[in-house]
């Protein structure tokens, strides 16, 4: 990215220096250049959003490995972003780590405990590892959530989960 950036810039550079006739290649030597500002820096939280939002991307094409990458920057970013630390959870328990996954639940949890789709989330792994009171409790409180937006979602997964029970 830092290399886009400077190659930008240097385009941006010989493009004005072609707009201005008393420009002179000395002058541009020996006058400082403003410093490139990361985004990461001036506005980590943007930058999170950005790194979660890669990271979504890489998930929906399987590419695990990216999505894991970019949820952890997304996470170093912006400890407290919940979606990152839930979509993470997903990543980990496709590569058979459940305890990790666990963890990444229970956080965006702890962050986002009234989130429909936190504890739909997080309801759907407790049913897969045959936790089946709690995950029923999860997607109880995943249907109680007034502006979840896709409640179907949680009740179909309660119901199969029921039927598993």
């Amino acid at each position: 990215m830092l290399r886009e950036q400077a190659l930008l810039l240097g385009i941006a550079l010989l493009a004005l220096g072609g707009c201005k006739d008393d420009f002179t290649r000395s002058e541009m030597e020996y006058k400082p250049q403003p410093a490139m500002v990361s985004t990461e820096k001036s506005d980590p939280i943007a930058a999170a959003n950005t790194n979660l939002g890669l990271a979504k991307g890489y998930y929906a094409q399987g590419q695990l490995k990216l999505a894991m990458e970019k949820c952890e920057k997304a996470i170093s970013l912006n400890p407290k972003l919940f979606d990152a630390h839930s979509l993470l959870a997903l990543v980990h328990e496709q590569v058979g780590q459940s305890q990790e996954s666990e963890q990444h639940h229970k956080r965006a949890l702890e962050l986002a405990p009234k989130s429909g789709s936190m504890n739909n989330n997080y309801g759907a792994f407790l049913c897969r590892r045959g936790r089946y009171e709690e995950a029923d409790a999860r997607f109880a409180a995943a249907l109680a959530d007034p502006f979840y937006e896709t409640p179907e979602a949680a009740l179909s997964n309660r119901g199969s989960c029921a039927m598993r029970w």
